[in-house]
């Protein structure tokens, strides 16, 4: 009997002692558990933290981009305001060509007072008044060294390019008028940095399908409600009226900036049967 008593309190601490054992394998089971929890946890937040690292370096790229994109566009507006300074300034010259000056004349002081008793010759006397008061207000430059000898409807003549430039726009439109009223050639004193994109302006006219042999292409600088353009007319070389083309916006003055645009020649707007207009 002693003996199975015996017995029977080992099976019991043997119970216990497996009760104890299945706690704490079980405890352990919930540590590993938990522990395994928090790392899934910790490596969707160490994935999130990624993604959203990833998108903030996506966001100051585009960021970047978009700031550089700004840049060049302000960069190219403000290069085309100074365009349109330069032919803004222009708009308040009148270039004279052809005038015959009969000799070599050397001294610029002696061409540009022999040029204005030239065309103050020629100045019809209802436009005289207008003149006087005009010319006074207007600078006379020699676009040249000296008088030069040159070939001019069939005679030789001695002349120089004369270029006046008025107070306004509004004067040089009237003092171009009275010149023109006096059958002296006058043109329009294109700034230097504008000649290939004038030159660009023609071809493409006469790709447009105007132009050529038989028609003459004018180009001229206009402003309309504040806003300055270069407009393209064709009229037949025989005469005619002339017929309005397409208009255009100033190039930027910064030429490295024209190989940017994909067509800096492309017109701002066009007529597509090249309708009447003055």
């Amino acid at each position: 009997m002693e003996i199975i008593r015996s017995i029977e309190e080992r099976m019991l601490n043997m119970e216990g002692e497996v009760k104890k054992e299945r706690m704490e394998v079980a405890r352990m089971a919930d540590v590993i558990k938990e522990r395994l929890q928090n790392a899934e946890k910790g490596e969707k937040e160490r994935e999130r933290m990624e993604a959203d690292i990833r998108e903030h370096r996506v966001r100051m790229e585009e960021k970047r981009r978009n700031d550089t994109v700004r840049k060049e566009i302000l960069k190219a507006q403000e290069s085309e305001k100074e365009m349109e300074k330069k032919v803004g300034a222009a708009m308040e010259q009148v270039k004279i060509l052809d005038l015959d000056f009969g000799k070599l004349i050397e001294k610029k002081e002696v061409i540009e007072k022999a040029a204005i008793e030239l065309i103050q010759e020629n100045v019809k006397l209802s436009d005289r008044q207008e003149w006087e008061w005009n010319i006074k207000r207007s600078r006379v430059y020699v676009l040249g060294k000296t008088t030069k000898e040159k070939e001019f409807e069939g005679r030789k003549i001695f002349t120089v390019p004369i270029l006046i430039r008025c107070s306004c726009a509004g004067d040089k439109q009237g003092l171009e008028r009275i010149i023109r009223n006096a059958g002296i050639r006058v043109s329009f004193h294109w700034p230097t940095e504008m000649l290939e994109y004038v030159k660009g302006i023609r071809e493409r006219v006469e790709g447009m399908g105007s132009g050529g042999q038989e028609e003459f292409v004018r180009v001229r600088a206009v402003r309309e409600e504040g806003e300055l353009f270069l407009r393209a007319d064709v009229r037949r070389k025989e005469g005619g009226r002339f017929r309005w083309v397409g208009d255009w916006k100033c190039p930027p003055l910064d030429r490295v900036l024209w190989e940017v645009a994909t067509d800096i020649l492309t017109p701002y707007c066009r007529s597509a049967d090249v309708g009447n207009r003055n």
